[in-house]
């Protein structure tokens, strides 16, 4: 009884959530510090014995009287063992840019969303978007967006158009079931801006550089990354300098699932997991590894500079491409769900016919979808 009454007053703490069979929290950074992620973090004991004594007072019977006491250990450990608790809202994931929801509406609304479980925490004001996005404003949307590559030398439309696929998905993740594919920019020489193209679609989304990770040929070591990834709902996964034949059998199953189940390390249980990380590489040349099937599940973006040392270049059209993104932000995040949220007020989705790819249906029936509506190569 006493466990029951704790764990039904526990949900009106906004700070907490259930996700996966175990409670959690959100870190978050403060609201001008573009420099740190919210995490999500599993709840310590010592923060649910503490969160319950904001929500109880547990008090023992003495020879004097009832006197106040701390929440016992048994209470602590049996509501925290619960798996589940009916009335705490469940957190898909925590997102600091508006996103397109399944529905085809924009979150724009800062707080937790209980349609879609995730918790918007944006660190700045958006541009709204209009529910019926006129034509102007695609066109519009559409040029701004292509504008900021303006300066790559991609091998061909399809590859900036693929980029552009990169850029809506971090707006469209939440639209749409499955996973999504490997966005690989493969370039020709060194310094042709394979790690820029990647660093604009993380600046616009979060409004910060993704981290860079390396290469992981240990199939054992790539399941540790993968874990802590899932586990702490990172939003990007950038592998940078990939230099050695890509691709194994843990990285393909990542690639191929929204859920991942893996024991922690020094722990018995095998908890699941979320996995809706974005994953995107660079490399020069990068070359597949043999035997594996990561080939199909990699959209790539191939730039073929003239140049020997393209680092060397001096004219550009925005020389300091991330500054610029920063500071106009708010206007491309405005651009990208403008042409999502257009293309789903259309009603066009369900009457194009596409080639299907695989397992990555549901990015394909939206993503690559939007792309051809606005008349694009994918």
């Amino acid at each position: 009884r006493v466990n029951d009454e704790v764990s039904a007053r526990l949900w009106t703490l906004a700070e907490l959530y259930q996700r996966d069979g175990e409670l959690v929290r959100v870190l978050r950074p403060g609201r001008k510090d573009l420099s740190n992620a919210p995490r999500i973090q599993s709840l310590p004991r010592a923060t649910l014995r503490e969160s319950m004594t904001k929500v109880v007072r547990f008090l023992k019977e003495t020879n004097s009287g009832l006197k106040p006491q701390h929440p016992p250990v048994w209470c602590v450990d049996a509501v925290a063992a619960r798996g589940t608790w009916p009335e705490m809202p469940v957190l898909r994931s925590v997102v600091e840019w508006p996103v397109l929801c399944p529905d085809g509406s924009v979150l724009q609304d800062e707080g937790f969303d209980e349609q879609t479980g995730l918790l918007f925490l944006p660190q700045e004001e958006f541009e709204k978007v209009a529910d019926q996005p006129s034509g102007d404003e695609v066109r519009q949307a559409l040029d701004d967006l292509l504008d900021l590559v303006h300066d790559f030398p991609f091998a061909g439309p399809e590859h900036r158009s693929a980029w552009l696929a990169a850029l809506l998905t971090p707006f469209a993740r939440y639209a749409f079931d499955g996973p999504t594919p490997f966005f690989l920019v493969d370039k020709n020489v060194r310094g042709s801006g394979g790690s820029m193209l990647c660093d604009v679609i993380s600046v616009l989304a979060t409004g910060r550089i993704a981290p860079k990770t390396t290469q992981v040929v240990d199939e054992n070591e790539e399941r540790k990354r993968i874990t802590g990834i899932a586990k702490a709902g990172d939003p990007f996964v950038v592998i940078d300098n990939i230099s050695r034949p890509f691709g194994n059998g843990v990285l393909d199953a990542a690639l191929t699932t929204t859920v991942w189940k893996e024991r922690i390390l020094q722990e018995s249980n095998t908890p699941e997991y979320p996995l809706l990380a974005i994953w995107m590489g660079s490399g020069n040349n990068v070359q597949i590894r043999a035997h594996a099937d990561t080939f199909r599940r990699i959209q790539p973006m191939r730039l073929e500079s003239p140049l020997q040392n393209p680092e060397t270049r001096t004219e550009f059209k925005y020389p300091e491409l991330v500054q610029h993104c920063l500071e106009m932000r708010r206007h491309y995040v405005w651009a990208a769900l403008t042409l999502l949220r257009a293309f789903c007020a259309s009603g066009a989705g369900p009457k194009m016919k596409i080639e299907s790819w695989g397992s990555y249906s549901g990015w394909s029936n939206l993503v690559r979808k939007c792309l051809v509506w606005l008349g694009l190569t994918l």
